[in-house]
């Protein structure tokens, strides 16, 4: 967010993910403009120590952050 931010008071450009970028705007007001150029997707990970495998909590962090990730690239 401090990318936003800084994008506000100036006029410096910012290339975020679209649903970054709608939610910013609104806080930040900022202006969405599509880029001049196609850009390819990416993709994420997580990774941890094998011995947190089986750690209850971690798995419980682990499960909170994908579930959360996941719910916002569904649109």
């Amino acid at each position: 967010m401090s990318g936003c931010r800084l994008a506000a008071k100036t006029d410096y450009l910012l290339t975020l993910p679209r649903f970054v970028a709608e939610e910013a705007a609104l806080g930040f007001e900022l202006e969405i403009k599509e880029l001049p150029f196609d850009m390819p997707g990416f993709s994420t990970a997580m990774h941890w120590h094998r011995r947190l495998d089986n750690d209850p909590e971690h798995r419980a962090l682990r499960e909170l952050i994908f579930d959360l990730v996941a719910g916002s690239f569904v649109r």
